[in-house]
């Protein structure tokens, strides 16, 4: 009898529930996830109007991209690129079975392209030599399921899912613009970008400051999204700090909103990266209930039963609309503390390796070098072949990193008595066999650093460190080497 349960369960999930017209309207989009047939069991109850269904375009080690119907996020789920490839041939099928199942048990759907690098999830452009092909490929995959999404009757269609962890903000969002146009002449339903992230914390001064994803361009879009991450939160993830970050991010939705026009704002994901407890879901969802549309909640699996119950909660049962929202949050802007760093102009030291470059190869030799004083400016010409750049500075028994990694990664670190812990991680476009010039300045407390003249972050701690610079390389999985050409070092004060 039990097995028989579970097959009609499986088989015949129940449909979804009602709520009441109240709740309807002051949450209009309350999504749930379905990664595969046996998540339609677990929403049923859950209060969920709209199911979020995902293509899971895979993309190999060598940059191949193969369509998919689920995530293979961990190296254990890597499988053979020719099954790979055979096995792919049903994801149509399974997919648009997905779309109709959801529609016969009430729900709306909410279909989305979401691609990943197959066995290294966070992963992204890692190590990707060709992202313009990659765009391209997104581009045809994207409009192809926005074809079957009209087909379907799909609600609401996204492209491609953090585009930006890919391939860099400003290419991202220029991607995105040219591609609506396109998308609106096969698809006439809602459509939202998905996996923006609007602002990070600043571990220092413990304010939150805006990503470049807050210049995207949602002319033309139906929604505001964005995902809720507040990454640089880690060292500093009390109540207050998660508050700020949860309304900065509310403020600037409702702003873009109302600039352009859009039918709404709702979140595509909601995590946190010092853990994502109940309390914090709670934080969450009684700050924006009733005045955003909506969320979507990611696969229950993910979640403890106390997060699916203050989900649960929210999405059935009236609450009160908070007014915290309403008080102005204090945003941190680098600029600020770069204008405050003299141009430095007086050459102290040069080498260009003869004009034939240092080589650093897999981590294992580093050019070392000191610099004397706190006040100061060090230009680092580098070349990356495979892999990516590590720069330590002002490194001792602590010290601060920078890793530049091809296609779009720049992480900056602090290491050392207060914990590792990172400071920021913009995205900008990183290729390999171009040589790059980094900047590194310095006035006393205040960092600014700067690529190829672009300011890419700048910070003020209250705790700064002294000692060397180590220009060295390092590997991310899936990359399994690296090589970085260190092609001049100068020092100015």
């Amino acid at each position: 009898m039990v097995l028989l349960a579970l097959f009609l369960r499986l088989y015949f999930p129940p449909k979804a529930i009602g709520v009441s017209g109240e709740i309807e309207e002051l949450i209009p989009i309350r999504g749930c996830t379905v990664l595969n047939d046996f998540d339609f069991q677990q929403i049923s109850e859950m209060g969920c109007n709209y199911v979020q269904v995902v293509v899971w375009p895979q993309v190999t080690k060598d940059g191949e991209v193969v369509e998919f119907y689920e995530s293979l996020a961990r190296p254990e789920d890597i499988i053979p690129v020719e099954k790979l490839r055979r096995l792919s041939e049903n994801t149509e099928e399974i997919i648009v079975r997905r779309i109709r199942k959801a529609h016969e048990l009430g729900y709306k759907v909410y279909l989305v392209i979401y691609p990943e690098r197959t066995g290294f999830h966070e992963a992204y452009g890692t190590g990707m030599k060709n992202p313009d092909k990659f765009l391209e490929e997104m581009k045809n995959l994207s409009l192809k399921w926005a074809r079957i999404a009209e087909e379907n009757d799909v609600e609401m269609f996204s492209p491609v899912n953090e585009l930006f962890l890919w391939v860099g903000e400003k290419k991202a969002n220029r991607w995105h613009e040219e591609i609506l146009p396109e998308l609106k002449k096969v698809y006439n339903g809602y459509l939202a970008p998905r996996g923006l992230q609007f602002y990070y914390f600043d571990p220092f001064s413990e304010r939150p400051f805006a990503s470049k994803n807050t210049e995207f361009n949602f002319s033309g879009w139906d929604y505001i999204t964005s995902d809720f991450y507040c990454i640089g939160i880690e060292k500093v993830p009390t109540e207050e700090n998660i508050l700020k970050c949860i309304i900065a991010t509310i403020n600037k939705s409702i702003e873009m909103r109302d600039k352009y026009d859009a039918r709404g704002v709702f979140y595509g994901e909601m995590s946190h990266p010092a853990g994502t407890s109940s309390d914090v879901f709670d934080l969450f969802f009684r700050e924006n209930y009733g005045k955003v549309d909506g969320w979507f909640l990611w696969s229950l699996n993910d979640y403890s039963n106390d997060c699916k119950k203050v989900a649960k909660d929210y999405f059935t049962r009236r609450h009160d609309i908070s007014n915290t929202s309403l008080k102005d949050v204090e945003i941190f802007d680098p600029t600020d503390v770069a204008s405050r760093i003299p141009e430095a102009k007086e050459l102290v030291f040069r080498e260009d390796f003869g004009g034939m470059g240092f080589e650093s190869k897999n981590g294992t030799k580093g050019y070392k070098f000191e610099v004397q004083g706190t006040n100061y400016t060090v230009k680092v010409k580098f070349r990356i072949i495979d892999g990516g750049a590590l720069i330590f500075f002002e490194r001792n028994s602590d010290m601060y990193e920078i890793q530049i990694i091809e296609a779009s990664r720049i992480a900056i670190y602090k290491s050392g008595q207060e914990g590792h812990f990172i400071i920021a991680e913009p995205r900008r476009e990183i290729r390999p066999n171009r040589s790059y010039l980094l900047e590194i300045s310095r006035n006393g407390n205040d960092f600014a650093i700067y690529l190829d003249g672009e300011l890419v972050h700048a910070f003020s701690d209250p705790n700064p460190l002294k000692g060397s610079f180590d220009l060295t390389s390092y590997y991310k999985e899936p990359v399994d080497n690296s090589c970085v050409i260190y092609e001049e070092v100068a020092v100015l004060k």
